[in-house]
């Protein structure tokens, strides 16, 4: 175990290193200023001029209109940019080989996710020809791509968290990697048609305000192409399907706040410990935002209707997988139990909430239970992987896997 998250600590902080040199190539390509591209000043042939210049008035136009679009893209990731931040500072931390926070990494790859949905969004701008769009069309979607793959990333590092598997930290690893070729190529798609355009990129920053500007001013007709369209996402716009799992679920066109049965808040943005007892006593859970008692509608309008699987815990369940938990659903369509199934060992779940209530084998399961109780008749179950028909067997080790762990309103 210790080898294997030594050997995956070592593959994470190494695509830190090769991370970080993508990451500044991309920046150089986003500012025009690849060296290979740069003209010569003694030859004219290649200089790039400004389309106030170019006294085009149309050239222009489609020029502001790109500028837009490049600014929402950008405006669409600054959403995750703080949860990133975070990320990448715990990521950081393991070469003093100390995991990172797994809500964090979860808080993260939420946030990944709904940057994915918003890039999707976006209108292309009308007016330009067909290669042009063309060509916006793909770096948006490679845009999207990228943030689907930065959330999987997420998701197979909440897995190496988990279980120290060597093969989820490259797993990790490749989607990041990916990601970044992605952003890369869909940045230099934009900016090739920048330059078609005759954009001066010495100024691009100002033209950039200008684009803004102008985006924000308000348009005496609709049109789906317009600068103000490029800088805001449409609800009626539905958003793709993302190309991986688990950021594949059905996104909805709204997504409306939880209604928990008590006052006491959600947990912000998935931010808290996924074994938060404060959570846990308040109804929450695995810091998802939905818990105990929450209308399903409010699940279903945020992650879309999936079929059930199950029955069980009083209630029908559905699985849900950008939580990657199930919601169990009883009386008047309210939230009863809520199950995480990402692994932990039993050592990690105790060392986290203390010496269980009950503990023994199920006979009924065949498998190893703990059992929590917390105020308001919530209780815990957490369900070992192991399985026994001999209820007088020893109990497994502690370093078990969990098969699941339920929050129940009893």
């Amino acid at each position: 175990m210790k080898k294997n998250a030594a050997l995956g600590s070592v593959i994470i902080v190494g695509l830190l290193l090769v991370i970080g040199v993508l990451g500044y190539l991309l920046f150089q390509k986003a500012q025009g200023l690849k060296a290979v591209e740069k003209p010569a000043a003694s030859n004219p042939t290649q200089e790039t001029k400004s389309p106030a210049a170019a006294g085009d008035k149309k050239q222009e136009e489609q020029a502001s209109l790109v500028l837009a679009f490049e600014q929402a893209l950008y405006a669409a990731e600054k959403s995750a940019s703080e949860a990133k931040k975070e990320a990448d500072r715990e990521i950081g931390n393991m070469h003093e080989n100390v995991m990172p926070d797994s809500a964090v990494i979860l808080n993260a790859y939420n946030q990944f996710s709904k940057v994915a949905e918003k890039v999707r969004k976006i209108p292309v701008p009308a007016g330009l020809s067909p290669d042009m769009t063309t060509e916006l069309e793909k770096s948006r979607e490679k845009y999207a791509q990228a943030y689907d793959h930065k959330a999987q990333g997420m998701y197979w590092l909440m897995d190496y968290i988990n279980t120290t598997k060597a093969g989820s930290a490259v797993t990790y690893g490749d989607h990041i990697k990916q990601a970044d070729a992605l952003l890369f190529d869909s940045v230099g798609k934009v900016i090739a048609i920048q330059q078609q355009l005759g954009v001066d990129f010495s100024k691009k920053e100002t033209l950039s305000q200008e684009a803004q500007t102008v985006s924000q001013e308000p348009k005496s007709g609709s049109s789906a192409g317009s600068a103000a369209s490029a800088n805001k996402t449409s609800s009626a716009s539905p958003a793709a399907k993302p190309t991986t799992p688990p950021a594949a679920a059905a996104k909805p066109a709204a997504s409306p706040k939880p209604s928990p049965a008590s006052s006491s808040a959600a947990p912000n943005a998935q931010a808290q410990e996924p074994l938060s007892i404060a959570d846990m006593k308040k109804g929450y859970f695995g810091g998802i935002e939905f818990g105990l008692g929450t209308d399903f509608k409010a699940v279903e309008a945020k992650w879309g209707k999936v079929k059930q699987d199950q029955h069980r815990e009083g209630g029908a369940g559905y699985l849900y997988k950008p939580c990657n938990c199930s919601f169990f659903v009883g009386a008047q369509n309210k939230i009863s139990a809520i199950e995480l199934n990402t692994p932990m060992t039993l050592q990690k779940v105790i060392d986290r909430l203390g010496k269980p209530l009950q503990e023994g084998w199920d006979e009924m399961e065949g498998s190893y239970m703990l059992v929590y109780q917390f105020s308001g008749k919530k209780e815990v179950y957490v369900e070992t992987q192991v399985t026994n028909d001999n209820p007088d067997a020893p109990p497994p080790p502690r370093s078990a896997k969990t098969a699941r762990i339920t929050l129940i309103q009893k």
